[in-house]
């Protein structure tokens, strides 16, 4: 069975895998799927085997990594300390982005 983290390549996109395997492969899309705008982008993996399959059709997000990584971090935090405010949480996780961060909301 596969785990359900996303995976990032090139700080570009994110993906998750689809709901049912097919013999053994997991196939990881990119989350860039819109109504309008649907990017053919994914990875099939077999075990350890990762292969490529299409290439990404839009733009890289540079801060996809740091965004990915704010929002793991404030999820297993609040698990942790179920009575923490949220807002604190947050507050103390964005302390660590600088305001040249692209893309990401202000502190």
């Amino acid at each position: 069975m596969y785990n359900m983290w996303k995976v990032i390549r090139n700080e570009a996109s994110t993906g998750r895998p689809r709901k049912k395997q097919i013999k053994k492969q997991a196939v990881w899309r990119c989350s860039v799927r819109r109504k309008a705008f649907m990017c053919t982008a994914a990875v099939t993996q077999e075990g350890d085997i990762f292969q490529v399959k299409g290439t990404h059709t839009h733009a890289a997000d540079p801060s996809m990594r740091k965004k990915v990584e704010l929002k793991r971090n404030v999820k297993t935090e609040a698990v942790a300390d179920v009575f923490a405010a949220s807002l604190r949480l947050v507050d103390d996780h964005m302390k660590v982005f600088e305001a040249t961060d692209f893309n990401l909301p202000k502190p």
